[in-house]
């Protein structure tokens, strides 16, 4: 987890003063521009909070979904918002009963916070923590991934202001918000997947298994279209499996899938 706390003593604005500033966009486009070429997920933070302050609200999170196996979920932030509101988040480990998180997990579409269904018990006391740290409404952009993956991107927007996202402005100020989110959704795929080669080493020959795995051919299936041995091949994916430290064949691949290896 990264977080950036930043605040801006400028007044408030409105999203339809925001949309209707030229030159404001222009400098949102610079900024969304220079997400690609970070490093890593501290240089990313930064650049969301400057993205953030241009889009004149006061918090940013973007959260990334994956589910590694059936019984294993995995969540990474990157926050730019106050420290006390993500070490307090973590400490309670609510990621499962977030809603705007489970909102993100089962729709496309972004939607402001007043609009998504707020359950009483763990889910309401999470909404009333972000509201102590001002975070009194708030815009929710999910990135789904293609195809029959688990993997999700999701950008949060939080405002000071209660009716910030409710001006005529909102629908242009909604497609600046998921350009930003996929600029941060493309970024964080590409890190994610170059840790994983680099954690687990694997070969061009590996990832090429791995696809044949991903699309269902059996050993001798991949052995005729790869001319290797099955026996050469079957001792492969014993390699790939303790790299990537999962069960079986069908694992990895599933693994490589979901971190964009193949």
């Amino acid at each position: 987890m990264t977080y950036l706390k930043f605040s801006d003593d400028r007044p408030r604005e409105s999203v339809d003063a925001i949309v209707s500033d030229g030159p404001r966009l222009e400098g949102l486009m610079d900024r969304m521009s220079m997400i690609s070429s970070t490093r890593d997920p501290a240089q990313a933070c930064v650049v969301l909070g400057d993205c953030a302050r241009i889009l004149g609200v006061q918090s940013a999170a973007y959260a990334t979904f994956l589910e590694e196996d059936p019984w294993r979920q995995s969540y990474r932030f990157i926050l730019a918002c106050h420290p006390a509101w993500c070490a307090e988040y973590q400490r309670l480990a609510w990621f499962a009963d977030d809603p705007w998180l489970i909102y993100a997990r089962t729709n496309a579409v972004p939607a402001r916070s007043r609009d998504i269904s707020v359950r009483p018990g763990n889910q309401q006391a999470i909404v009333d923590l972000a509201h102590q740290f001002d975070v009194a409404s708030a815009l929710i952009v999910p990135v789904p991934a293609a195809g029959p993956l688990s993997r999700l991107g999701v950008l949060m927007l939080g405002s000071a202001d209660p009716g910030f996202f409710d001006g005529p402005g909102y629908s242009k100020f909604k497609m600046h918000a998921r350009n930003l989110a996929h600029e941060m959704h493309d970024w964080y795929v590409a890190f994610l997947k170059a840790q994983l080669l680099s954690a687990s080493k694997l070969s061009e020959q590996d990832i090429e298994l791995l696809k044949h795995e991903r699309a269902g051919l059996s050993t001798k299936e991949i052995a005729r279209s790869t001319g290797l041995q099955s026996a050469a091949i079957n001792w492969r994916f014993q390699r790939i499996i303790s790299r990537l430290g999962v069960p079986s064949r069908r694992a990895a691949a599933r693994i490589a899938a979901e971190y964009a290896v193949i």
